[in-house]
């Protein structure tokens, strides 16, 4: 079973893989090239979620270049398209499971949430993440990608248990413009809610040195930073953390659009 589904206002493909039982599993940080009808051309694209119940990975291609195009227009035949996915590929270069690093700092900007989202997905389901901290910063120009991951965010906050925060900055909208799917508002969804622990921030950019410094105020505690987005806010995230010393750890994650 394949299936793919493009979600027209947010401009991006949603692409679901049944995996055989004896391939490979994902792992945070990896991606697999992707090969779709005739395109002899691979494309490398993050697993932006897999779960391990059903065997189903999910990427989410933005349409932005000729290939995500193609994938784009084929998605309503998608089922009958001969679809090729080799991997997996790459790893973690900061393991999740550093000795005594109990906060987890996930900075993502746009798209670049699709390599986040599967280490935020195993930060929160590893044994330990009982005792762990854990903040996702996610940083986009409008709120409509966001609705067509919202089940997603859902998932990580119900299966963190009130050790996950979610904070999204919309930088191009105003609350007006939100969408009611997910009710998104200017302070943090009330405890019961299936997006308890998420707020959102309209038109205002965070400040990474203090969310550093909000996450693990210490300089000598551990602190594991991973980010993946656009190269000036990857820029910003680096200087960031060289500027607190060598007990912060950073995960870069790059991605060609």
């Amino acid at each position: 079973m394949q299936c793919a589904v493009y979600h027209a206002d947010a401009e991006v493909v949603e692409v679901q893989l049944q995996l055989k039982p004896e391939a490979p599993v994902p792992h945070p940080g990896c991606f697999g090239l992707f090969h779709l009808g005739q395109s002899t051309v691979p494309h490398p694209f993050s697993v932006a979620w897999y779960d391990a119940k059903t065997n189903v990975a999910t990427l989410y291609i933005k349409r932005v270049g000729t290939f995500s195009s193609l994938v784009a227009a084929a998605a309503p035949a998608y089922k009958d398209m001969p679809t090729v996915v080799t991997g997996w590929h790459g790893s973690l270069m900061v393991p999740l499971d550093a000795p005594n690093a109990d906060d987890v700092v996930l900075i993502a900007g746009g798209i670049g949430i699709t390599a986040i989202l599967s280490i935020a997905h195993a930060a929160v389901a590893q044994p330990h993440s009982k005792t762990r901290r854990v903040t996702l910063v996610w940083v986009l120009q409008k709120v409509s990608l966001v609705t067509v991951l919202s089940k997603h965010l859902a998932e990580l906050l119900a299966l963190a248990e009130g050790t996950l925060a979610i904070q999204i900055h919309v930088t191009q909208q105003d609350a007006a413009v939100g969408s009611p799917a997910i009710a998104l508002d200017t302070s943090p969804h009330q405890a019961g809610s299936a997006l308890a622990g998420m707020s959102v921030i309209w038109k205002r950019r965070p400040n990474i040195g203090e969310l550093l410094t909000r996450a693990t105020p210490s300089l000598d505690m551990p602190l594991l930073v991973y980010t993946c987005g656009p190269a000036t806010m990857m820029s910003d995230v680096a200087d960031a953390v060289s500027k607190r010393g060598p007990a912060t750890f950073l995960h870069t994650e790059t991605f060609g659009l």
